[in-house]
């Protein structure tokens, strides 16, 4: 056996219509025809080669620093575009070679957006530094946030 990659990544959400809409006009993916003999009501959108896929819960999946992330090509494009559509942006600690941040979906799922200006690898801090460690890490802000 040889693992050749990640197909998908499925998430809970619990508004469908809500959440198929901002994939679609936040995020800009295209929906996919899912199975015909599916009997959950799942919802496939396209990122790449890989896919997204929703599933509907009535109850949102517990907020933590799980997440998935995407490729972009500008960072500080993505920031002003997500800025531009009232998505939060949540700055973290930075990677050499890197910029990145995370939005959040309706049911708060989290989604790193991140470009990497080269393949990371054992040398990249060598030989790009290691940048100042502003920003939070994602599950710092999450621990702070769990109910006592």
């Amino acid at each position: 056996m040889k693992l050749s990659g990640i197909h998908h990544v499925s998430i809970l959400v619990t508004d469908m219509e809500r959440s198929a809409t901002w994939y679609t006009q936040v995020l800009g993916l295209p929906e996919v025809v899912r199975p015909s003999n599916f009997r959950t009501p799942v919802r496939w959108f396209t990122l790449g080669e890989n896919q997204i896929h929703l599933i509907p819960s009535e109850a949102a999946d517990a907020i933590s620093a799980r997440h998935f992330a995407v490729h972009v090509d500008d960072c500080e494009a993505a920031r002003e575009y997500f800025r531009e559509r009232g998505v939060e942006i949540i700055e973290t600690v930075a990677i050499a070679g890197a910029d990145r941040f995370f939005i959040a979906d309706p049911d708060g799922n989290n989604i790193e957006i991140i470009h990497f200006a080269r393949a990371w690898d054992a040398d990249s801090e060598t030989e790009l530094g290691v940048p100042e460690a502003t920003g939070e890490q994602l599950a710092e802000r999450h621990r702070r946030e769990l109910p006592v």
